[in-house]
This record gives C-alpha cells, structure tokens and sequence, in this order.
C-alpha cells in the first residue's frame, strides 16, 4: 500500500490477516471487533470507521458484522482471510473477463440526471390515475371480522380523515417504528421487536461556490473523516464533481454530512449554526474562505436504521410474528439493507409475495 494515510506498523499489522487463522466460535462480532482482529486498530480507525459513519452514519462497534458486512465473513470463511480472499477473487474476476470484449468504463457513482423524484415519477405514471392517495394518512391498521385470527384475515387501514380501506393483503414500506405504531394494537410482541432498530439521525447542508474561488485540486469525489480527528462534520461530497448536471459550468456544489451515531444532537441545531459549522469545517479542511453563493440545509430525522448485534436473531422473530398475519409484509431499509438497491429488492420482494398470497 503506497500512500502515507497508513503508518509502516499499521501496514505490517495489515499484512498479519495473511496469519491469522479464521475465527472459529459462532459468536456474533461488531464491525469494529471483526477489523481490529484481522487488519488492527488503525485501519479500523482511519479506514473502516469512517466509511462506515459516511454511509451508514453508524458506529462500528455496534453494527452487526453479518447483517452489514456478510461478505467479510464468507472471505474469512472460505478463504481464511480478507487478503486471501480478495486476491482469489480478484484472480477468479480476471479469469472469467478473458476474451470478453471490455465495457467502457463508468464509475460507480450513479445517479439519475434529472434527480431521485424521475424514479418515483416515472412509477407513477405507469399506475392507474386513482391507483395512488397522496397525503392520506393512516392511523392504524387493524384485522376486521368476527374472527380476526381466521385465514385469509381482513385488514382495516384507518385513516386521518375518518376514513377507512379494506385490503386482504398490506405492504408496510416505513420506519420500522412507524410499522409499529399502525400495528401496536395488532401485535405487541411484533411492535416491540419493530420498536428495537435504533434509529440516527443526520443533516446535509449544501453550499454552492465559483469554481475560481476554490483553490483545492479536487482531485477525486469527496472525503471521510475519521471520528479521531474530532471534527464536527463526518464527510463531504463534491456533488458537482461526483455527478454531472449538478451545477452550472465554472460553479462547484459541495455537500456536508452531520449527525449520525454520538452526534445525534448535531442534526438538530438551527440552519443558521449547521451552516457556520459546515463552512468552518470546509474552511479548515480545504481553505475554502469565500461566502457562499447560497446554502441549502436538509434534516433527516430518524432516518438511518442501525443494523447492531443480535439485528439477524431480531428479523427471526420479526418474521415468526408475521405468520401469524397472513397477508402482512413489511419492506424497506430497517431489514436487510439500507441502500437504495437495497431497498428497491425488499420492495419486489414483498409486493411478490404479496401477489402470490392474494393468488393462492
């Protein structure tokens, strides 16, 4: 590894993952513990930690190493480490490629031209006019009839208005603890375990700029920053270079992240201090002194679902409990993944049992 972010110890404890013999207990690991075993401390703290606060706005030594990074333990397992085992893939990757005519190259860094809302619009327009009630909240949902236990059951959607749908089957895509506030009087030993994935919460504040008052190279998409460094801000991307489209030409965007795990408080302030906070940290950083063209501040409020240890033992019973609701499916990124492909595979998941369920 030639770069210098890495100290020559910290490389020579790297290279021990090469010795150490894979792990043989059953007990469930943090992130945290799984990399500090196999690669040492500092690549925890200056590689894995920080990566994982910028996408998961978690902290490693909570987060389930099999419900978040599966894929470490079946290099571990297979292969008896994480160096072995990416070499061999890599290798395996290599020799599947032969004689196959390459792709341009395109980074993975993808998004939609025109934004996010394009996937939902174009959704949209492929259902019925009245397929979709916008702005139609539900209260609670309930099972209906004599014998609420009976199989197939009716569910009742009741709604803000007064009210009411009926539905044989019903796909709850929300926050965990959204599902378990509609269902609280549905199910209490579902609810509760709904009501157990922790939440973060986290702030985004973007800030355009003229391109010539900021003199960084930018050379690459943006940067994480490891909790060591105390800063106040856990990344920045540079949006209108990660992304075309973004910005008028000679203009740059720049977005900040705030809160997440032991920052929670940070993504509460007022516009006004997230702002000074996000120009004094880019200030620091990236000598960036000039005012900003403008700045726009985004709350996510218990947004991001933390996978902790005991999340896959969680969705067991989560499930258990569902069968005894035929017709009830739960989707989104409180489960088994919290990224958009993530979520979009929960969703075709339950909608297609729920078709199979509404045809059998």
């Amino acid at each position: 590894i030639n770069n210098s972010l890495i100290t020559p110890l910290g490389k020579l404890r790297m290279a021990m993952d090469l010795l150490i013999p894979a792990k043989k207990s059953g007990e469930e690991e943090s992130l945290a513990q799984f990399v500090r075993r196999r690669l040492g401390k500092e690549v925890l703290e200056k590689n894995a930690e920080p990566l994982v606060a910028g996408v998961h706005a978690g902290a490693p030594e909570n987060m389930s190493l099999k419900s978040t990074f599966p894929r470490f333990m079946e290099m571990e397992n297979q292969y008896g480490g994480l160096i072995r085992g990416m070499l061999k893939r890599k290798k395996q990757y290599l020799n599947d490629r032969k004689g196959v005519r390459s792709k341009p190259p395109y980074t993975m860094f993808m998004t939609l031209k025109g934004g996010l809302a394009e996937l939902i619009n174009a959704l949209t327009a492929r259902l019925k006019p009245n397929a979709i009630l916008a702005g139609q909240r539900v209260v609670n949902v309930k099972k209906t009839g004599h014998n609420a236990n009976a199989s197939p059951p009716q569910y009742c959607l009741n709604l803000a208005n007064g009210n009411s749908l009926q539905a044989q089957a019903v796909i709850m895509a929300t926050p965990s603890f959204i599902a378990a506030e509609l269902l609280k009087g549905l199910d209490q030993f579902l609810t509760s375990d709904l009501n157990s994935i922790p939440y973060v919460s986290t702030a985004t504040v973007s800030l355009a700029y003229q391109r010539k008052d900021v003199l960084h190279p930018l050379e690459g998409f943006g940067f994480v920053i490891p909790r060591l460094e105390k800063r106040k801000i856990m990344a920045s991307t540079w949006s209108s270079i990660k992304f075309a489209n973004r910005a008028p030409k000679n203009k740059l965007l720049l977005r900040c992240f705030l809160g997440g795990a032991g920052n929670n408080h940070l993504s509460l302030l007022s516009e006004g201090e997230i702002v000074s906070i996000a120009r004094e940290e880019l200030h620091d950083i990236m000598d960036i002194k000039t005012e900003p063209l403008f700045t726009r501040v985004f709350r996510w409020e218990k947004s991001m679902p933390q996978y902790t240890i005991g999340h896959g033992e969680k969705l067991q019973r989560i499930n258990e409990r569902l069968s005894y609701h035929p017709g009830l499916f739960l989707a989104g990124s409180a489960y088994k993944g919290i990224g958009i492909s993530d979520c979009i595979k929960s969703g075709k998941q339950a909608a297609g049992e729920a078709l199979e369920f509404l045809c059998f």
